[in-house]
């Protein structure tokens, strides 16, 4: 009976307050609460009542609100009622003292961020009712030591647990078929992540800084595996790869420095190792060479077409890259290879995409091939130790195979020796190349997304 008079007269009281909270009636008759205003914030316990009562009539508390909390940095604890079936985008974002929570199982969604950068928050006990843990749930909680995923949970979202920084093993149930990238990005102290079966895709940079993390088995059933899944994970040497994968999305261990080999069940068909390198398995295209591989100089299959995004990032011990029939070759490939002193592009590579040999400060010369159409942004710049360019007359009037975009920030020494067709050579400088830093500013950084065109940092030696 309470429940119909409070509907019959939600549209007369919106919203109210009552013992320092306020709350808006909903189209259901419940109502949602929080802080009144940023200068009427509650402190110490709060405590959310049930039902509340407002100009003789009940409502019952379902929803607390989005920024309900936000910013209430002087609330220690939470008690929610069981009446509650939601907790609102930024519910408690910023709420820096509070230290242990406890979500009732009547909750059945926890918004986005809504206990983002709770830096306190040390407990969190979590219902059996919730499906996703959304986007930035717990993001910054750095105090937060460990998380028990109830058994229902299915999807975990972007950066959901991103710097929880004291967290040292996670274990995944078996539930989880989705971790969207950066879930646990920048945990520092991350010793062991267990990826249970039932898993299909771990997204881009999911366990990205986990510098303590040394060992990871990707489980049977995932099928995608994202760009810089483990990147700068510092300590990782050994990782096993299941016979379900059949796609990386980008080199998914760059910034892995001890990572020197890869396991990966025989009975996959999509994917092989040769020479400690990841390929598909009809040899057509190279995917990933681990860091501390120690190659040498290394000519390339015959078979292999195209080099993947990031293939060789920072890979230490490659003197020397012998290309042969590879047609394309993927953004920063060769990014920091600091020990590669000899360059082969082949006689068939036609595009090469931005940043290829970036920071490769060892090569001292480079021959472009005739076949060469298109080469990305920066693709050779800070090569410190880059004296030569060979290349013949039609690649050097093509302004989307050499101009001044690509050879940026290197010796002034530097010379580019273009043979003509009639067999004689001239020699330039860079003040030769073709001029196009306003061509390529608008076709290649107005249409991309920033962060697309954010430069990689400098890795630490």
């Amino acid at each position: 009976m309470a429940m119909a008079v409070a509907v019959a007269l939600s549209a007369a009281a919106q919203s109210f307050q009552v013992k320092g909270l306020k709350y808006d009636v909903l189209d259901d008759g419940t109502v949602k609460v929080g802080k009144i205003d940023d200068n009427h914030k509650p402190e110490g316990k709060l405590i959310i009542p049930e039902k509340v009562k407002y100009d003789g009539n009940t409502y019952v508390v379902s929803t607390i609100g989005s920024w309900g909390f936000f910013g209430c940095d002087k609330i220690t604890e939470v008690k929610i009622p069981k009446t509650i079936s939601n907790i609102d985008i930024w519910a408690f974002t910023n709420c820096e003292g509070l230290t242990q929570v406890d979500v009732p199982p009547t909750v059945k969604t926890i918004g986005y961020a809504a206990f983002e950068d709770c830096t306190n928050l040390t407990q969190v006990k979590l219902p059996s009712t919730l499906d996703i843990i959304r986007e930035r749930t717990f993001s910054g909680c750095k105090s937060l030591k460990s998380i028990d995923l109830p058994p229902t949970v299915r999807t975990i979202g972007l950066a959901a647990f991103k710097e929880c920084k004291l967290f040292r093993r996670v274990v995944l149930p078996e539930s989880v078929q989705v971790i969207e990238n950066y879930a646990f990005a920048y945990c520092d102290s991350l010793e062991e992540i267990v990826f249970n079966k039932g898993l299909k895709k771990i997204g881009k940079e999911v366990v990205s800084g986990a510098s303590k993390l040394q060992s990871v088995t990707v489980p049977e059933g995932v099928v995608t595996l994202g760009g810089d899944a483990f990147h700068n994970c510092r300590n990782l040497v050994e990782v096993n790869l299941p016979a379900t994968l059949e796609e990386l999305q980008g080199n998914p261990f760059t910034s892995c420095p001890k990572l020197a080999t890869l396991n990966i069940n025989p009975a996959n068909e999509a994917l092989a190792v040769r020479d400690g390198i990841l390929f598909t398995a009809d040899m057509t295209k190279l995917l990933y060479c681990p860091i501390a591989n120690q190659l040498g100089d290394y000519t390339v299959p015959e078979t292999v077409t195209v080099v993947a995004s990031h293939a060789f990032y920072e890979t230490r011990g490659l003197t020397g890259i012998n290309l042969a029939n590879v047609k394309h070759l993927g953004e920063y490939a060769f990014y920091s290879c600091y020990g590669l002193r000899s360059v082969n592009l082949g006689n068939s590579l036609q595009s090469m995409e931005r940043g290829q040999f970036y920071s490769c400060g060892g090569i001292n010369e480079v021959t472009l091939p005739s076949t060469l159409k298109e080469v990305g942004m920066n693709c050779f710049d800070f090569c410190g130790g880059l004296r030569k360019v060979i290349v013949d007359e039609t690649t050097w009037n093509n302004e989307r195979a050499c101009n001044n975009i690509m050879f940026q920030f290197n010796s002034s020494e530097l010379r580019f020796e273009v043979h003509k067709a009639d067999g004689s050579v001239e020699v330039f400088t860079a003040d030769d190349l073709n001029d196009v830093k306003k061509y390529f500013f608008r076709d290649e950084v107005l249409d991309r997304p920033d962060e697309e065109m954010r430069m990689p940092s400098m890795p630490a030696r």
